[in-house]
């Protein structure tokens, strides 16, 4: 028997980890309407202040990778940070993390004049964990 799925509930947040600054979006749960945020220049010392802002269920990461699917150099420190924010989220809620593949790009199309680009890609990749949770795709949660 299948154990039950854990529901995650009210707002995600999501990261779009750069070398430079992090894109930062959020969700509602019911809603599921992406909303770019704001840069961040240092995710770490950030993460507090968001998390008590914005109170979110989950934070969800894309992870980047090079055009062969291959870990490039951006992943590594990609993959750090993520362990860093971990360590500060502990256990008040999960750090989950997805494939990025396009969503800069699509960001560039999307963002509106006032709206920055990584934060909109931040956005994009709540929109792809929502979607891959509709499809069964990340295992133990639901919303």
């Amino acid at each position: 028997m299948k154990s039950p799925r854990t529901k995650l509930v009210g707002e995600l947040m999501g990261l779009d980890i750069g070398q430079v600054r992090t894109g930062v979006a959020r969700m509602n749960t019911i809603a599921k309407i992406p909303q770019a945020l704001q840069e961040s220049l240092n995710i770490v010392d950030d993460i507090d202040s968001l998390i008590t802002t914005y109170n979110p269920s989950a934070i969800v990461v894309g992870l980047p990778r090079g055009l062969d699917g291959q870990e490039t150099e951006q992943t590594r420190i990609t993959r750090e940070t993520i362990d860093r924010i971990r360590g500060q989220v502990r256990d008040r809620m999960p750090v989950f993390i997805i494939d990025e593949a396009g969503t800069t790009k699509e960001a560039e199309l999307r963002a509106q004049t006032n709206e920055s680009v990584d934060s909109v890609a931040a956005g994009i990749i709540l929109q792809t964990f929502v979607d891959e949770l509709a499809h069964g795709k990340i295992e133990d949660y639901e919303i």
